[in-house]
């Protein structure tokens, strides 16, 4: 909690912790009547209780100090906050590929085999292991470690796999490819967008 002076035509003056403070009575008070008055009996001396400000959610604006103001009546902390520069197309399409590959390698979930890795690594995996079942180098059904533990897979539930995984991955592409010609068109022009187009 911030503790406030009203000045009046001054303006607010925060009144730290442990300083004494003349209220509107013209009396010099202790830090002291802060933890002991009422927020009536301080708000009788101009003095006022105000609730933090909260931070802005987008990490690439700076906070470069605050102020306070009267707004609806009510003393509030104002951030004085810097915008970032808005990003270039370059700039967005990098993110929206950063974003795609977040996806693409994050999993998904099968309605036949549950909770499928979908990361580069699996994906070579999955199909050296077809590869080595059609040239006899392995024979089916093999153990495969799964998310949830080791099951037995055979070449079709193997071909039934990487059918889903490709047309997943394959998905998140097609994603980024309309963002970014959505991009180009101008109707995508920030990254809160980019990411609200992903998780539709």
């Amino acid at each position: 909690m911030l503790i406030v002076k009203d000045n009046g035509q001054s303006g607010f003056q925060e009144v730290f912790y442990g300083d004494s403070f003349i209220g509107s009575d013209e009396a010099l008070h202790s830090y002291q009547c802060i933890e002991l008055w009422s927020e009536a009996d301080l708000n009788a001396v101009g003095v006022y209780k105000v609730q933090p400000a909260a931070p802005p959610i987008d990490p690439a604006v700076t906070i470069t100090g605050y102020h306070f103001e009267r707004v609806d009546g009510v003393i509030t902390q104002v951030l004085d906050l810097i915008q970032p520069a808005a990003p270039t197309k370059p700039q967005l399409k990098d993110y929206a590929a950063a974003k795609r590959f977040d996806h693409e390698v994050g999993g998904m979930v099968s309605q036949t085999f549950g909770q499928l890795y979908t990361d580069r690594d699996t994906r070579a995996l999955v199909a050296q292991s077809i590869q080595s079942i059609d040239l006899g180098i392995v024979h089916a059904p093999i153990n495969w470690k799964a998310p949830s533990g080791f099951t037995q897979l055979d070449r079709a539930a193997l071909i039934a796999i990487s059918t889903e995984v490709a047309a997943f991955v394959q998905a998140t592409f097609d994603k980024e490819a309309e963002v970014d010609s959505k991009i180009d068109a101008g109707t995508i022009t920030t990254k809160a967008e980019i990411d609200a187009a992903f998780a539709a």
